[in-house]
């Protein structure tokens, strides 16, 4: 995982492709935005926050893929399949989303 640009390059350098963005939250969509613009050759999993309210900002920011966590699970899974319609309403939204930016998805 990365945070800083210099932390960006150094992974792609190493040939990571692919780095994680972490804690997204706290810099939030505009740092995504900023950190693709140099570094267009990277793409940025952001991992940390992401929530079914600002999936749209994390792709219209240039995220390749999310990460979700917490807002999926908190603590120990007692209801797998309330997990799993929490699961699917992620799935579709950024179905919905990637379909209104004219992007291409499998699930």
């Amino acid at each position: 995982g990365i945070v800083t640009p210099t932390e960006a390059q150094s992974a792609f350098e190493a040939g990571c492709h692919l780095v994680k963005l972490f804690p997204a939250n706290i810099f939030g969509p505009k740092y995504l935005k900023a950190l693709r613009a140099p570094l267009n050759d990277i793409d940025f999993i952001p991992t940390g926050g992401i929530e079914l309210n600002n999936i749209e900002e994390y792709v219209r920011a240039g995220g390749a893929a999310l990460a979700i966590g917490s807002a999926l699970v908190k603590g120990k899974v007692e209801n797998y399949s309330e997990l799993s319609e929490k699961a699917n309403r992620f799935v579709n939204m950024l179905k919905e989303v990637r379909a209104g930016l004219g992007r291409n998805m499998k699930c």
